[in-house]
C-alpha cells in the first residue's frame, strides 16, 4: 500500500487558488477596505465642518456650498455607488458570453465493506484532479438581451446620479437662501426692537413733563414687548434655517460660519425659456427612458427563453490510487428544450410585455409632470418678481409714513397708537420685501432644477 503523499496533495489543493490570486487580490483589498468602518470616506459617514473648512467664523459662498454637498452628501455618494454597482452588474452579464473554467482536486479515503463479507476498518484511498470548461455557444438572444438590460440599468444609474445631484443642489440653494432670508428678517426684528426702545424712552420723557399720559407709556411698553417676541421668533427661525442648511450640506453639528451675501443673480441662463419645449436631457426623463429600454429587453429575454440553449463543455482529469495518476478527457455538446411548463413561459412573456407598456405610461406621465412643474416654477418666479417690485415701493412708502408720523407725534399732532401702527406697517413692509426677494431666488433655483441643469 502506498503511503499518503502530503506534499503532492498540498500542491494539488493550493495550485488553483494560487493561479486565481493575482486577478482577485485587488478586489479583495477593496472589499476589505470597505469593511473597515474607520476608513470610511466622507459621505459614507457624516462629514465634520472642520473637514470642509467651515470651522469657526468661516465665510461660506453659494458656489462653495454646492461643491461641499456634491462631494460629501450621502445621497450623492449613494447614487455614485449605485452607478458602480450597475457597472459591476454589466460586467457580470457580459461574462456570460465568455467560457468559464474550473479546477478541482480531491483526496478520498474510505472502507470497502460489502454484504456477505466480514466488516473491516481497512480503508483505501484515491487521488483526483480535474480541469473543466464550459462555453455557452447560442441561446437565441437570451444572453444578449440580458446584457442590454444590464447596460440599460447602467444608464438608469447614471441618470439617477444626475437626478440626485440636481435635487441636492436645489436643496442647498433653497436652504442657503432661506438662511439669508432668516438673517435679514432677524435684522429687521432687531431694528424694530431698537426703534420701540427709543420710542418708549421718548414717551416716558414726555410723560414726566405731562405731555403724555400713562396710557401712552403702557402702549409703548406693549409695543416693545410685541417686538421682542417677534425678535425671539426670528432667532428661532434662523436657528432652524441653519440646521436645515447644514443638513443639505451633509453636516450634523452646530456651526458658527457666516454666509456670503448674494451680490447678483446666480442664474443667468434662464432667458427665453419655452415651457412647452421638451426636456430631453432631464435626468428624470433619461431614467424613465432607460426603464423603458430595460423593459423592452426583458421582453426579448422572455421570448428567447422559449428556445433551447446550446453549450460546449470539456473536461480533463487525473485519478487513481497511485502516482502517476491515470488521465482521461471528455467533450460534450449539450442542448435542452422544455416541452411543457404549464404555460409559465407564455405568462412570463405577457408579464414582460405589460411591464413594457407600464414603463411607457410612466415616461409619458413623467414628461407631463415635468412640464407642469416647469410652468408652476415659472409662475412662481413671475409672481415673486412682481411682489418684489411692489414690496420695494411699499417699503419706501411705509418708511416715509413712519417718519412723518413720528414727526407729528413729537409735535403733539399724532397719537401713540398711530406711531405703533406706522412702525408695524414699516416692519411688515421690510419683512415682505426681504421675503419677496429671496422667494424670487428660490423660484429661480426651482426652475434650474426642473430644467435638469445640474452643475
Amino acid at each position: 500500500m502506498n503511503r499518503f503523499n502530503p506534499v503532492m496533495a498540498l500542491i494539488l489543493i493550493l495550485a488553483p487558488s494560487l493561479l486565481l490570486l493575482p486577478s482577485g487580490c485587488a478586489s479583495v483589498r477593496r472589499a476589505r477596505l470597505a469593511q473597515n468602518e474607520s476608513q470610511a470616506p466622507a459621505g459614507e459617514r457624516t462629514v465634520q465642518a472642520a473637514e470642509v473648512g467651515l470651522e469657526g467664523p468661516a465665510i461660506l459662498s453659494l458656489d462653495r456650498a454646492v461643491e461641499i454637498a456634491i462631494a460629501d452628501h450621502p445621497a450623492i455618494i449613494q447614487a455614485g455607488l449605485n452607478r458602480a454597482i450597475a457597472s459591476n452588474q454589466l460586467a457580470q452579464a457580459q461574462a456570460a458570453n465568455l467560457p468559464s473554467a474550473s479546477a478541482g482536486v480531491g483526496y478520498r479515503r474510505a472502507t470497502a465493506n460489502s454484504a456477505g463479507t466480514p466488516a473491516s476498518h481497512d480503508s483505501q484511498y484515491a487521488y483526483s484532479a480535474a480541469l473543466d470548461a464550459d462555453w455557452l455557444l447560442y441561446d437565441f438572444g437570451k444572453t444578449p438581451a440580458g446584457i442590454r438590460q444590464a447596460r440599460g440599468r447602467q444608464i438608469l444609474a447614471n441618470a439617477q446620479y444626475r437626478s440626485a445631484v440636481n435635487t441636492t443642489v436645489l436643496n442647498v440653494r433653497s436652504a442657503f437662501f432661506q438662511r439669508l432670508k432668516a438673517e435679514e428678517l432677524l435684522r429687521v426684528a432687531t431694528e424694530a426692537v431698537h426703534q420701540a426702545e427709543i420710542y418708549l424712552k421718548q414717551v416716558r420723557a414726555f410723560a414726566e413733563v405731562g405731555r403724555r399720559t400713562r396710557y401712552d407709556v403702557t402702549q409703548a411698553e406693549v409695543n416693545l414687548g410685541n417686538n421682542q417676541l417677534a425678535e425671539v421668533d426670528a432667532h428661532q427661525v434662523l436657528h432652524l434655517a441653519s440646521a436645515i442648511l447644514n443638513n443639505a450640506l451633509g453636516l450634523n453639528e452646530e456651526t458658527t460660519y457666516q454666509l456670503a451675501a448674494i451680490t447678483n443673480s446666480p442664474f443667468e441662463n434662464q432667458k427665453n425659456i419655452n415651457p412647452t419645449a421638451p426636456l430631453p436631457q432631464h435626468p428624470d426623463l433619461l431614467a424613465l427612458r432607460a426603464q423603458e429600454s430595460i423593459a423592452s429587453n426583458a421582453v426579448d429575454a422572455a421570448i428567447a427563453n422559449l428556445y433551447p440553449s446550446l453549450g460546449l463543455s470539456a473536461s480533463y482529469g487525473w485519478a487513481g490510487r497511485n502516482f502517476p495518476l491515470i488521465w482521461n478527457w471528455s467533450t460534450a455538446l449539450q442542448s435542452s428544450l422544455s416541452l411543457f411548463d404549464g404555460g409559465a413561459k407564455r405568462a412570463q412573456i405577457d408579464e414582460a410585455a405589460n411591464r413594457l407598456r407600464i414603463a411607457r405610461t410612466q415616461k409619458a406621465e413623467g414628461e407631463q409632470q415635468l412640464g407642469l412643474q416647469l410652468r408652476q416654477a415659472l409662475s412662481r418666479r413671475d409672481t415673486a418678481r412682481r411682489q418684489w417690485e411692489l414690496s420695494d415701493l411699499l417699503l419706501r412708502q411705509a418708511r416715509e409714513s413712519f417718519d412723518l408720523i413720528q414727526e407729528r407725534y413729537h409735535q403733539g399732532r399724532a397719537t401713540s397708537l398711530e406711531v405703533t401702527d406706522a412702525q408695524l406697517v414699516h416692519t411688515r413692509a421690510a419683512a415682505d420685501q426681504i421675503s419677496a426677494r429671496f422667494n424670487y431666488l428660490i423660484a429661480l433655483a426651482e426652475i434650474q432644477q426642473t430644467l435638469g441643469m445640474d452643475p
